[in-house]
């Protein structure tokens, strides 16, 4: 439930060069930016939410990266889901996305992708993000500098004891 400030200062830089650009878009961002963080707020002060309150953050979360993108066809985004109002605990698909942008250069690399997967059914959730890997960002393999990834492992064993199966792989 921890806000990045680096995240918060680039929004706020978005938001500046929006307004000298396009102001109707800026006001777009400044909306969009505001729900995501009123559901980091609120949301993730609950044990649960539903799975439809966090896909809508991560599609306002990917339309506030989209944003700042010039080619918007580099991410994908697909869902199937059969029941949009089971529990989940919040801010468990956003992590991982957050993740992934960070990771792959996608919002200045021309070459970088996201591919973000998120299927339900009956009382299964699978979620699947494939992304590029930005090659001027030392990869550090020792878990403790994967904060965000140890965090994430961490409530599922908590909230999903023997319930949950997580794999990482980087090629």
């Amino acid at each position: 439930s921890q806000i990045s400030p680096h995240f918060l200062f680039n929004s706020l830089n978005n938001i500046h060069l929006l307004i000298l650009k396009d102001q109707h878009t800026a006001a777009d961002y400044t909306i969009l930016l505001s729900s995501l963080l009123r559901y980091m707020l609120y949301e993730s002060k609950k044990e649960q939410t539903t799975l439809q309150k966090e896909l809508e953050c991560v599609d306002n979360y990917l339309t506030l990266v989209e944003i700042r993108m010039e080619k918007t066809n580099r991410k994908k985004l697909n869902v199937e889901v059969e029941n949009a109002t089971i529990k989940i605990i919040p801010l468990l698909l956003v992590s991982l996305l957050e993740n992934g942008i960070k990771h792959s250069g996608i919002t200045y690399l021309e070459d970088a992708y996201l591919d973000f997967s998120v299927y339900q059914k009956k009382d299964q959730l699978a979620v699947k993000m494939k992304n590029s890997i930005d090659p001027n960002r030392k990869i550090v393999e020792s878990s403790a500098n994967r904060i965000g990834l140890n965090n994430l492992k961490k409530r599922l064993v908590l909230n999903y004891p023997d319930q949950h199966r997580f794999s990482l792989n980087i090629k």
